[in-house]
């Protein structure tokens, strides 16, 4: 069973946030998404993903951080399914220096586009709310805020909760 719930809200578009090992890339063409984009702001990852994915033309993989993707999106004329999962992590995993805790930043890129019924999923809700802010096993924002900008985007999104790493690890923002 997938740990990662964006295939089932499938549009032509997936964008990723945070490549890693390319398991998210990887469900992503077993289920159908016709363009999948990532963004890895770590060298020797975006390399292993650039390597592993050569072979697939609707396969992008982005050596920048995802706070910059409007410039990609905005090219995009239609809904998008996003999996935001960009985040430090400790281990085999880095982070912009500029942006430790992009998660916020990504969803204003996404509200500044001009469709507002994108399909957001939010890996690592566990991860929310920690006490202390600075160490790798928090994300840098509280769920509570993570929602009020998901409905700055649209104050219509349905909110679920779906299964991760583990249960309701994952926060779905959908029409």
């Amino acid at each position: 069973m997938s740990r990662r719930p964006f295939i089932h809200y499938k549009n032509n578009y997936l964008v990723e946030t945070g490549t890693y090992l390319g398991e998210g890339i990887e469900e992503a063409l077993l289920n159908g998404f016709k363009n999948i984009i990532s963004y890895e702001v770590y060298g020797p990852i975006y390399m292993d993903a650039v390597k592993k994915f050569q072979n697939y033309d609707n396969v992008r993989i982005l050596f920048k951080s995802s706070v910059e993707m409007f410039d990609e999106i905005s090219q995009i004329n239609e809904p998008i399914t996003f999996w935001l999962d960009g985040h430090y992590s400790s281990g085999y995993t880095s982070y912009d220096p500029n942006n430790y805790y992009p998660l916020l930043k990504e969803l204003e890129a996404i509200a500044k586009h001009p469709i507002k019924t994108h399909t957001i999923c939010i890996d690592d809700r566990r991860l929310m709310n920690k006490s202390d802010m600075n160490t790798p096993d928090n994300i840098g924002v509280t769920e509570e805020e993570v929602i009020k900008a998901i409905y700055k985007i649209n104050p219509n999104y349905k909110i679920e909760y779906r299964d991760g790493y583990i249960k309701d690890d994952v926060i779905v923002a959908y029409i």
